[in-house]
């Protein structure tokens, strides 16, 4: 028997057949509930659920709705059930059996709609490379590498950046929207003007974004009339955690608001300083590195994302930087994705991402029952409400090389 194999408890059939319906009925009725909220919170800011309530009613209960809720329900309820059955048969505990329930009970992500199925495969890939790194650091299976967090983001931010100037199509249309709200000056006709259309000289970049101003003036400008948006974004971000631990506040009220103020300050100075260093590098790059007439050199507005999110994240409390790296990650997958398809790298492969899914369901699975602290906080108390706690205790620590570990208490950790 292998080291790590152990005859299991005596498991009542019964018993586990009524642990997977509970937890089928939990995550189906939260996957519900989530939704619906998440559909009457949207109604009620584009003012739909006054002026056609029955439209927003009949949104909530939706086929795509009852899609979600299955698959968030039959996921736990699968797994629990063939970890179960495999155990029975083999009549020990190894590891394979987690690996292999996973894979089993990935399938049902086919409940869900393709385009949902997609998102869901991209954003766990991310999230699985992250836990499966941090596991490989923790048990110094690969050598730690410095700033490797920065340069994820970085390298990320910088294939995102190029996608809004040179082909939008590499991102989600509401990612893309979201990102040139958040640019202010980088309109899409500007975008068009200095960097898609081709033109048969090279547009000085003030007399489109900045007209009057210098390329470092218009980013100081710009710096300070995008402090108060970035701390209106922050601001719902830390003030529920803050007002969910009322009773620190009551203990010591000086010590928490201080800490809250001091996390708003950071993340607002991230985001402003992120989009004058990338504004500025956009203007200094387009104006006096090799100009050439539109389109613009593909590493100029790469180089540009990548420069302003490295320095900007440096203003972020480091406790945030990993869970930021695997927010942006997934998209930037997506556009690589993209890209490989366009030069026929990756073929057309059916049911693609469900393989992709079932690959990151896997590894995260695995991750998290060896060693669940390897695992983001959002994906580790996902799994632990849904599918219960991990059956192993992890393994220690070591804080030298951790680097997107989320404790139950604290928001993503990274040490350097």
């Amino acid at each position: 028997m292998a080291p790590n194999a152990s005859k299991p408890e005596d498991l009542d059939d019964y018993g586990y057949l009524r642990e997977a319906i509970h937890k089928f009925t939990k995550g189906a009725t939260t996957g519900f509930s989530v939704y619906a909220a998440l559909t009457v919170i949207k109604a009620l800011l584009q003012a739909r659920l006054v002026k056609s309530p029955k439209t927003v009613l009949k949104d909530v209960f939706s086929l795509d709705n009852i899609r979600f809720s299955l698959f968030l329900g039959a996921y736990p309820a699968v797994y629990k059930l063939a970890l179960h059955i495999l155990r029975k048969k083999c009549n020990k505990k190894t590891d394979k059996h987690y690996v292999i329930a996973a894979a089993i009970a990935s399938l049902t992500c086919l409940l869900e709609n393709p385009d949902r199925r997609k998102s869901f495969a991209v954003f766990l890939l991310a999230r699985a490379i992250g836990g499966v790194y941090n596991a490989a650091l923790k048990r110094n299976n690969i050598p730690p590498m410095r700033h490797d967090v920065t340069l994820v983001f970085g390298a990320a931010t910088g294939l995102v950046i190029y996608a809004v100037a040179k082909d939008p199509s590499l991102l989600p249309k509401g990612y893309y929207n979201a990102i040139k709200a958040w640019s202010r000056d980088y309109s899409e006709e500007n975008l068009q003007t200095l960097f898609r259309n081709p033109c048969d000289k090279h547009i000085p970049c003030e007399s489109v974004l900045h007209p009057g101003r210098s390329c470092l003036g218009h980013g100081l400008r710009e710096f300070f009339a995008t402090l108060v948006p970035s701390a209106e974004v922050y601001l719902p971000i830390h003030l529920l955690p803050f007002l969910m631990k009322y009773k620190a506040i009551i203990q010591s009220p000086a010590d928490e608001m201080l800490s809250f103020f001091t996390k708003m300050a950071r993340s607002t100075m991230f985001m402003s300083v992120t989009g004058i260093v990338m504004r500025t590098c956009m203007c200094l790059l387009y104006t006096y590195v090799r100009p050439t007439p539109p389109p613009v050199q593909s590493y100029k507005p790469y180089l540009s994302g990548f420069i302003g999110a490295s320095i900007g994240l440096q203003f972020e409390s480091v406790n945030r930087q990993g869970e930021l790296a695997m927010y942006v990650a997934p998209s930037a997958i997506n556009a690589i994705y993209i890209l490989a398809r366009r030069h026929g790298v990756f073929p057309d492969v059916p049911y693609g991402s469900t393989m992709v899914f079932t690959l990151a369901m896997v590894a995260i699975m695995y991750v998290y029952e060896k060693d669940a602290t390897s695992l983001s906080r959002m994906i580790n108390n996902g799994l632990v409400y849904l599918c219960g706690k991990p059956e192993h205790t992890p393994v220690s620590k070591n804080h030298d090389n951790e680097k997107y570990v989320i404790e139950s208490n604290s928001t993503c950790v990274h040490k350097a």
